[in-house]
């Protein structure tokens, strides 16, 4: 069974329909909008609103839907209209009565439902309808929700008037029409099925001395006197090509009342609705007098039609409905890299072998049978440029624009770039806390392994049995240590003690330890530049980014390679940095880091720095050290960038910014030895870790120091109270509950004016510890450290103030 739409008001329903003049009204903004938010409602590709007439129906919006009619036979939208319900087919290909509908059996849409739309007086004259690829089930709630939009868009056509009425889309065949029909010296108008005027251009009043528009709606006789006999020689012709569809061509005389003789060579041509119907019939009367004249207008309208389409800046063609150029204009040409008058007569596909690659190919052969206009997005290797391609069927065979849309495809290329770089970044983030708080427990953990392991082999012999044991768990201990402060310098939680450095120094200083790293089969080479800027950086973290990219070389290089570190001085100028605008102007230090390894392809290089990523094999790399170097490296103020190719090498380039400061770097003055450093000193200890509170007062009561202890903020402050003696250094955790490290010191301040403050953490997060008051008044020492370390920085701290005092 077939659906037949039938309605017993169908006259009265097209009538209201024409009176309102929507048919002609082109897409506007307010209904596209519309089925826009209709899509993303319901979730589906197509959404559309349809007018319907007798044989066809128009989209006055659609979405993802390249065509602008379709016949009702075959229209699912026609059968909405001849019920007040909502019309669904939850799956169009099972249901039988659309078997034999060709809209179903040759189009992949497997689910359609729709709505009516009314006018004024109630008549259903339009749809609003949703359509998916897949077949699906609409709820109550959904059903309601279509009512709604259909409403929606009842409420905006009867906003619309005859007046809102605008020129067809194809805007330029309609002016060059236009200015041809205008600037012919002969009679030519357009007429009804009747013989009356639908038009008629301005020659009409040269002959008669009436404007064309009084003779609107009237036959030659009411209009121009023609005698009778004569207008209905002439209803009949027009008669009969609204019969036949065919031009007619014919000479007209007669002698008018005047008994002037009158001599005429007619051309009728029949002009066809989409539908294939005849709408209107199109007529040239031409006087046989005055042949020459209107042969030299028509060949001036033409050139002026010419120069038109040689003057738009947009490429212009004419295929035949052989494939063959008919037209084509200077743009055009220039994109097919020949001569115009070469291509006219020579088919597209052998002249420009590169179109029949394109969507333009397919478009092209379904432009004259299903009368489509279509447009795509093309690329064009031979240029390199990007074009919008519109092909539009006409008498002449399919016309075809170019559009240059490279400079629109760069920057939406630019704004998907950003929306992937600020998801990179969220992400980054996100990982970035949970990474931080998992370093910041395991430090504390660390700092009492690695301490304690200290203790102990300070007391053994290096022969006794378990002094091997002790040193494999220090070492293993070390390993995390190295691991956690990864994490935290890709979390940014890490405390950057940042200084004035030479790279070339650093460099040197690191030769021994990246030859250890490395391995003796790969050849290590340095290239310091000579007056190497400075930079201001965290030696820590600076030397972390060269371990980094000095172990991924190693890893590409398992046969055996050469890794060279190069320094080098450059400044960014204008051109380079309008190239790459994250980048500022002005002078940098370079650090290269080459290898000749197996390298890397493009796809591999776009994700290098994403957190943990890996190319290596399952549990021999964490997937953080790229994306620990790059933020480094971006917190320093600077950039990286990567080159490489397969099987040739890649090459890593650190850009940091040069700095003018000069400053000294600080050496502290208690020599490195197996002893630790002691004093007499009276420090409060205040950690609410009770295993680091208990090792860290084990090593300083060890040392000879006086040892108060807290486990808060509240214990401190009641100590500090109690105590009649100078306390000489607070040493306390930064993260503690209720009052933190910083907010302790603060407390402690007034009641013991001459007391320094040493920070430990295992992290430090901006929010919570405020870095200027960090610098002025305290030191930090990062979790986890060793006796050696602690006891060092406690030294330091403490043998400052001496110093201060006595100068």
């Amino acid at each position: 069974m077939v659906i037949t739409p039938v309605s017993t008001e169908e006259a009265s329903r097209l009538s209201i329909l024409r009176s309102l003049d929507f048919i002609d009204i082109i897409p506007e903004e307010r209904f596209e909008r519309l089925t826009r938010l209709a899509t993303r409602h319901f979730s589906v590709p197509l959404a559309l609103v349809s007018l319907i007439e007798v044989k066809r129906q128009r989209f006055k919006s659609s979405q993802r839907l390249d065509l602008n009619d379709l016949k009702c036979a075959t229209a699912l939208c026609a059968y909405t209209i001849f019920d007040e319900e909502t019309l669904a087919f939850p799956d169009l290909q099972e249901d039988p009565r659309l078997v034999n509908n060709p809209l179903v059996k040759h189009s992949h849409i497997r689910f359609f439902a729709g709505h009516p739309i009314h006018g004024l007086d109630g008549s259903r004259i339009a749809t609003f309808c949703i359509m998916d690829w897949q077949p699906r089930q609409l709820s109550e709630a959904e059903i309601t929700d279509l009512k709604d939009f259909a409403l929606l868009v009842e409420q905006e056509l009867h906003k619309s008037t005859p007046t809102q009425k605008k020129l067809p889309t194809n805007n330029h065949n309609e002016e060059e029409f236009k200015a041809l029909l205008e600037s012919a010296t002969d009679i030519i108008a357009r007429f009804d099925r009747e013989g009356r005027y639908l038009y008629v251009n301005q020659a009409i009043e040269k002959l008669i001395g009436l404007p064309p528009a009084q003779l609107i709606g009237k036959t030659p006789h009411e209009g121009t006197g023609v005698p009778t006999s004569v207008d209905q020689r002439w209803k009949n012709r027009v008669a009969q090509v609204f019969e036949v569809g065919q031009e007619s061509v014919f000479d007209l005389k007669y002698s008018t009342s005047n008994n002037i003789a009158k001599s005429y060579h007619i051309r009728l041509i029949p002009e066809f609705a989409k539908d294939g119907t005849v709408e209107s019939v199109f007529a040239i009367r031409r006087d046989l007098v005055d042949v020459r004249q209107l042969e030299a207008a028509l060949w001036a309208s033409q050139a002026q039609v010419t120069d038109l389409r040689e003057s738009i800046t947009d490429a212009f063609l004419v295929l035949n409905y052989q494939g063959e150029f008919t037209y084509v204009n200077r743009e055009a040409a220039g994109i097919i890299e020949r001569e115009a008058d070469e291509l006219l007569g020579k088919k597209i596909w052998e002249e420009f072998p590169e179109a029949k690659e394109l969507t333009l190919y397919q478009n092209y052969r379904q432009a004259r049978p299903y009368h489509l206009t279509a447009h795509s997005e093309e690329f064009l290797a031979s240029s390199g440029r990007w074009f919008e391609v519109h092909t539009h069927p006409s008498s002449e065979g399919v016309l075809v624009y170019f559009r240059d849309i490279s400079q629109r495809k760069q920057l939406e290329e630019a704004l998907h770039r950003n929306e992937e770089q600020l998801r990179q970044a969220l992400k980054m983030e996100a990982v970035g806390r949970l990474a931080g708080g998992i370093a910041h427990d395991f430090n504390n953990l660390l700092t009492v392994i690695t301490s304690y392991s200290d203790l102990i082999l300070d007391g053994l012999n290096e022969y006794d049995p378990l002094f091997l044991d002790l040193t494999e768990i220090k070492d293993a201990a070390v390993r995390a240590t190295g691991l956690t402060r990864q994490l935290l310098a890709f979390s940014r939680r890490q405390v950057l003690q940042t200084r004035v450095l030479d790279l070339n120094e650093v460099l040197s200083e690191m030769k021994k330890l990246l030859r250890r790293l490395i391995g003796e089969n790969i050849e290590l080479i340095t290239t310091p530049a000579p007056r190497l800027g400075r930079i201001k950086s965290d030696s820590g973290q600076i030397e972390q980014v060269i371990v980094n990219l000095a172990i991924n070389a190693r890893d590409a290089m398992p046969n055996g390679g050469t890794l060279l570190l190069e320094t080098a001085n450059v400044r960014i100028v204008q051109e380079y940095s309008t190239q790459h605008p994250e980048v500022p102007l002005g002078n940098y230090v370079v650090l290269s880091v080459s290898d000749n390894g197996c390298g890397m392809d493009e796809t591999i290089c776009s994700h290098l720095f994403e957190p943990f990523f890996t190319t290596k094999e399952p549990g021999r790399g964490t997937g953080l050290g790229l994306s620990t170097v790059y933020g480094i490296v971006k917190r320093s103020g600077g950039y990286i960038e990567v080159s490489s190719k397969v099987n040739q090498g890649t090459c890593f380039k650190v850009y940091l910014p040069q700095v003018e400061e000069f400053e000294d770097i600080f050496k502290p003055g208690v020599t490195l030895t197996n002893n630790l450093p002691s004093g007499s000193e009276t420090i409060l200890l205040v950690e609410d870790d009770e295993a680091v509170r208990a090792l860290a007062s084990k090593v300083l009561h060890k040392c000879g120091y006086n040892v108060l202890e807290a486990q808060n903020g509240d214990e401190a402050q009641l100590l500090c109270k109690r105590y009649r003696g100078n306390i000489h250094l607070l040493l306390t955790d930064i993260v503690m509950p209720r009052m933190n490290g910083q907010e302790v010191a603060l407390q402690l301040a007034p009641l013991q004016p001459q007391m320094k403050v040493l920070y430990i953490s295992g992290y430090n997060n901006q929010t919570i510890v405020d870095q200027t008051l960090l610098e002025e008044n305290g030191t930090f020492l990062q979790k986890p450290f060793t006796p050696l370390e602690l006891t060092r920085k406690v030294r330091e701290v403490i043998t400052s103030i001496v110093q201060a005092t006595t100068t």
